[in-house]
């Protein structure tokens, strides 16, 4: 019915025209950005771009955003986007300040396979936009942010709890709020510069960016300084052109940790703030106590710098290059303040520094020719890139014996390099300004494939009809991969320490990933340009994943039960779905303007092969082993062909059994495969999502709404898990627990489909209320705007926890607040972590210059 409702209000709303940026003969879809609290790019983009998924549950301001484009085309490697600015890659994407980007361009067909082995996953250009006029420009932008949480839980009051509390239960004298002890009222800044000048054959420009944003958990947030300058130069009649720009952006982290936020749910409320906690209570201590003195911080810095030369010795005839280079360091230094500051034994300090560096150069030639009716325009195409990581770290822990002494362990340092290079031709045509054709062949090697895996043989092709000036159709393809980002895959690899050990064989075989993505579809306009719409059918098949997995049959016996193993490339994955953008143009109704915009991604994505060469992956369990409430939440995410990757699988609940306290799961205890058991219980992925514009303009007021919705995902309630149960374990519970109590239930909670939940929501992304503030200085023109603008004002959703988002990944429990290492797992999803920050609502007043 919702879906009905929304493809009916659609045909009645506008399409926000996006903006297109031309690329020589084919365009490329520019997009609008959400407003207010925005700390990062994909922040900025989500649910405005049709395709990509963006998702970070909880309130985190130092948490990733994962993102999925087009479904899944990968098993282990990358699966986000690859962002490009200045036409640089291997940008981090949290680390991009949305103030300095203009506009969003995703790349298709030819544009995409110019990336070759690392586009299977998207690319998407970010563009800073030159000076349009003459002279000097000025933007000044300053940001004030209130932010706090929405949507808690619903716990036990001290009393309730001494009231509920079974015998034995350790109760304190206090009657304390865990949740406003462990959260604050959080204010943000973000004050922006832009600076720009333009002459005849000069054109420049710098950004400065400084952002102070605090977390909704106190001790918690960054500040990020961001400082951006180009300058571009024409000589000789315009037949040369010149340009350099650069970025850095220093930011410097508290991490704070995520185990506080499932304290204020799970801590006992007749304990004290500042009182000493010797009771087990899953959080080590108080962690009020611990807040201030347990330190996680986390400093990164990101510098790129390119030059590009463009020229044409013959009016037909354009040479370009480009020289660039792009490099991030992190270190991250964690100290726990409940081992550090006493003689317990174990780690109390961390240390962690990873240095990126990527340099990129890359040549192109081509020559016009041009017809009557047709323009054609063949060239070449060189790039070459050097990658190379190195991460290194120590720890301090205190050992059993001897007491009292501290010692210094090493970890074993991750260095690697490795090079890109790829050579190729294209062709640009067009037909009568009709008929567009772009197409582009480029083989391309990596240096850290197998010795045999040679070159990938990568194209893309775009052809654009137009059928009338107010209607178009269009198709796209391309053959593109993704590599590893790590070296030595494909060799032998012998670990020394702690022990010998051959962490797996040589593999000369191992290749890329590869990844065919096709599409078709068409746009156009009607009733005079009142209405118009987009549409876009695309499906892809990605295959070769590589995974480490057993290399050959071997004899197992009890005296040799070691398989060797190998990194392989293995299975295949079907992404098949529908983009579209419909709407009316801007229509009047006396002095009032509207407008709006709704685009809707409907997605399906299927392994059709977990088969290697000697193992199959066939049913695996790739969930993240847990054991809250005495029932592990595993089988829960299994590899299957056959079915929508990302159903999640349970036992299913049938009740409880008054006489006995107990739970009744439907288990068939007499077979032999126990997995069978765990049957389907909903995708965990979104089936559908959606963004909805819309603008309203009176005099010199404006009225701008953003509505997000994400839907036909369900999610599993480890809160309810671990804390709406009926034994408490000296810890807190959700009022919820009082369900079970009423039904007879004494036993502990034992994960089944009584704790999944369907969680698609429509949310309220932002709402802003602005005003133009015009004046005159000496005679110019300067044109202002005070904004209120308002975030996650609301939520729709029939889930009983605090944040519906969709976990498009899962980490270990042990790994959340690490910022060097990530292991995101797409595969293992659905999973709503009882230590999710509680999402937020902010409120921000905004004011813009421009002269």
């Amino acid at each position: 019915m919702l879906r009905f409702l929304i493809f009916a209000i659609s045909f009645f709303q506008l399409a926000f025209f996006a903006k297109a940026q031309e690329s020589d003969s084919l365009k490329i879809e520019q997009k609008p950005f959400n407003q207010g609290l925005i700390l990062s790019l994909p922040q900025a983009i989500q649910s405005q771009i049709p395709g990509l998924l963006v998702s970070r549950p909880g309130s985190n301001p130092n948490g990733n955003f994962d993102m999925i484009y087009r479904g899944y085309h990968t098993f282990k490697n990358r699966m986000q986007p690859m962002p490009m600015l200045d036409g640089m890659p291997g940008l981090a994407w949290h680390m991009v300040d949305p103030f300095l980007i203009d506009s969003i361009g995703v790349r298709r067909g030819s544009r995409l396979a110019e990336m070759g082995l690392q586009a299977a996953a998207g690319v998407f250009d970010a563009t800073i936009s030159s000076n349009g006029k003459e002279g000097l420009s000025v933007t000044f932008l300053q940001n004030v942010s209130m932010e706090n949480y929405q949507r808690p839980y619903d716990n036990l009051n001290a009393q309730e709890y001494r009231n509920q509390a079974p015998p034995g239960t350790f109760f304190g004298n206090s009657d304390t709020d865990w949740l406003e002890g462990l959260t604050q009222t959080a204010w943000s800044t973000n004050t922006g510069l832009k600076l720009g000048y333009r002459t005849g054959y000069l054109n420049s420009k710098v950004i400065l960016s400084n952002r102070n944003v605090e977390g909704i958990q106190k001790e918690t947030g960054f500040k990020q300084l961001s400082v951006y300058g180009a300058i571009d130069y024409s000589f000789l009649k315009s037949k040369v052109k010149v340009g350099v720009s650069t970025l850095v952006v220093d930011r410097d982290s508290e991490i704070g940790n995520t185990d506080f936020f499932q304290a204020a749910v799970g801590m006992n409320p007749t304990l004290a703030l500042d009182q000493q906690v010797s009771t087990y209570t899953g959080f080590r201590g108080n962690p009020w106590l611990r807040m201030n003195a347990d330190q996680n911080t986390l400093a990164s810095k990101m510098e790129m710098f390119q030059a590009n030369i463009t020229a044409n010795p013959l009016p037909q005839w354009t040479i370009r290059g480009r020289l660039g280079k792009v490099g991030t360091i992190k270190g991250q230094f964690y100290f726990d303040g409940i081992i550090g500051l006493s003689s317990d034994a174990g780690t109390f300090q961390r240390n962690k520094t990873r240095k990126d560096d990527r340099t990129y150069l890359e040549f192109s030639s081509d020559y016009l020719i041009q017809t009557n009716d047709l323009t054609f325009k063949p060239g070449v195409r060189f790039t070459s890139q050097k990658i190379s990581y190195d991460q290194s770290g120590s720890n301090l822990y205190r050992p059993y014996e001897p007491e009292n002494t501290v010692v210094e362990q090493t970890m074993t340092p991750q260095i690697g390099k490795y090079t890109l290079n790829a050579l190729g031709f294209f062709v640009k045509s067009n037909w009568k300004e009709r008929l567009y054709f772009d197409f582009l062949y480029q083989p391309e090697s990596s240096s850290n494939l197998g010795e045999n895996a040679g070159w990938g043989q990568f194209f893309g092709l775009d052809m654009k009809y137009r059928l009338s000036p107010k209607f178009q159709v269009f198709t796209s393809y391309s053959h593109t991969g993704l590599i590893p980002d790590r070296t030595g895959l494909s060799k032998t690899i012998l670990q020394i320490e702690p022990y010998v050990n051959f962490t797996h064989f040589a593999n000369p075989d191992m290749k890329w990933e590869d990844t065919h993505q096709w599409e078709i579809g068409g746009s156009g306009s009607f009733f005079q340009n009142k209405l118009s719409g987009e549409l876009r059918f695309f499906t892809s098949r990605s295959s070769d994943f590589i995974n480490l997995m057993r290399a050959y049959d071997w004899d197992y016996t009890d005296w040799n039960s070691y398989y060797p193993f190998t990194y392989q490339n293995f299975g295949e994955i079907r992404n098949r779905g529908s983009e579209w953008v419909i709407g009316l143009n801007a229509v009047k109704i006396g002095n009032v303007f509207y407008q709006s915009s709704i685009n809707a991604t409907f997605i399906k994505s299927e392994w059709k092969d977990l088969d290697a060469e000697f193992t199959s992956l066939e049913g695996s369990d790739t969930g993240e082993t847990r054991v809250p409430g005495g029932g592990p939440l595993t089988q829960y995410n299994t590899l299957r062909t056959g079915e929508p990757i990302g159903t999640g699988r349970a036992l299913d609940y049938l009740g409880i059994d008054r006489n006995t306290g107990q739970w009744i799961l439907k288990q068939d205890n007499n077979q032999q495969d126990w997995r069978t058991d765990y049957v389907p219980q909903g995708q965990t992925i979104p089936r559908w999502w959606m963004g909805w514009n819309h603008q309203v303009q009176w005099k010199k007021w404006h009225l701008d709404a953003f509505f997000r919705g994400v839907f036909g995902h369900v999610n599993a309630n480890e809160t309810n898990l671990m804390y709406g149960g009926v034994t408490f374990f000296n810890q807190n519970a959700l009022r919820s627990f009082q369900n079970l109590k009423d039904q007879g239930l004494t036993d502990y909670n034992r994960f089944s489909s009584y704790f999944i939940e369907e969680s698609g929501f429509i949310s309220l992304h932002y709402l802003s209320v602005s005003r133009d503030l015009d004046f005159l200085i000496k005679n110019k023109k300067v044109s202002s705007r005070i904004s209120l603008i308002a975030n996650n004002l609301f939520f729709i959703t029939s889930y009983s926890a605090a944040d519906p988002e969709a976990r498009l990944s899962t980490r270990p429990v042990w790994q959340f607040d690490e910022h060097i290492e990530f292991y995101d797992n797409y595969y293992s999803s659905g999973i709503d972590a009882a230590s999710t920050w509680l999402p937020s609502r902010a409120f921000t007043l905004s004011y813009q210059v421009n002269f």
